[in-house]
């Protein structure tokens, strides 16, 4: 499966190949970073503060400014499984605060 960017501001389309894990297509975020700054270089992103559930889940939430357009979007801590994860580590709450800056980007249509 291939993902098509495109920026339609700019007319620009670039074909993507995602990685592939437990049978589900995805979009690094090196990947869509590369892509989005290729682009628009003037992109930003914001990290705030994580959310902690009385359950011990996490949320993170981030933005992502382009020009004056800008987005924000949030995501609970996961597993493998897309399940929300007790009582996250450091890492798993790294992972889940880039796969929510996909998850912003995708926000921009």
């Amino acid at each position: 499966m291939k993902f098509l960017f495109y920026v339609a501001q700019r007319g620009v389309q670039t074909l993507i190949f995602p990685l592939e894990k437990n049978t589900l297509d995805y979009l690094s975020w090196p990947s869509a970073w590369e892509y989005l700054m290729k682009n628009y270089p003037e992109s930003t992103y914001t990290f705030y503060d994580n959310t902690y559930e009385e359950n011990g889940t996490v949320m993170v939430h981030c933005s992502i400014q382009i020009g004056e357009c800008g987005r924000t979007m949030w995501l609970p801590v996961m597993n493998y499984s897309n399940k929300a994860v007790p009582n996250p580590t450091t890492s798993d709450i790294n992972k889940a605060k880039m796969r929510c800056l996909v998850k912003c980007m995708a926000m921009f249509g």
